[in-house]
């Protein structure tokens, strides 16, 4: 296995083969060309093994947005505690982008993980809410649901 698809295997979140042998990721659709995968750095990838303990999957954006982010994600978890960073983590969560990353890298580890705190309150609350049927009160939720991933570039 050359280590360009162990690269592109270990970054993958839903690697799948299709039966002509050829690979692509089922959450993005990108197929694996040898030739079109750039790597990360050591350092990236260790950024990035450093979030895969909090459940952190591979940041989505660019090949360079990728090899920046992973460290100032890596960075700002390091000083976080374990809940907060697996918020941050979370894979199917705002944290995902690492676009986020770039554009949040002055906010303290604080600052962020009290973001996802709050993000996951509110959108815990607000389907809660929706469930039991409470129409204004969810549409307040949402409001300030959305008032906060706005003011974090969301």
């Amino acid at each position: 296995m050359s280590n360009n698809f162990k690269a592109w295997l270990d970054s993958a979140d839903m690697p799948m083969q299709k039966a002509d042998g050829s690979w692509y990721d089922a959450e993005t659709g990108i197929a694996y060309v040898a030739h079109q995968r750039a790597s990360l750095s050591a350092k990236a990838t260790d950024a990035r093994s450093f979030a895969k303990a909090f459940g952190g999957k591979a940041l989505t954006g660019t090949a360079k947005q990728k090899e920046w982010a992973e460290t100032i994600r890596a960075e700002k978890l390091a000083a976080m505690d374990h809940d907060a960073a697996a918020m941050a983590c979370d894979a199917n969560g705002l944290g995902r982008g690492a676009k986020f990353w770039i554009d949040n890298r002055a906010a303290t580890s604080a600052q962020i993980a009290d973001f996802f705190r709050q993000q996951h309150a509110l959108l815990k609350l607000a389907r809660t809410l929706k469930s039991k049927g409470m129409a204004a009160e969810y549409a307040d939720a949402a409001a300030r649901y959305n008032a906060l991933t706005s003011a974090w570039g969301f």
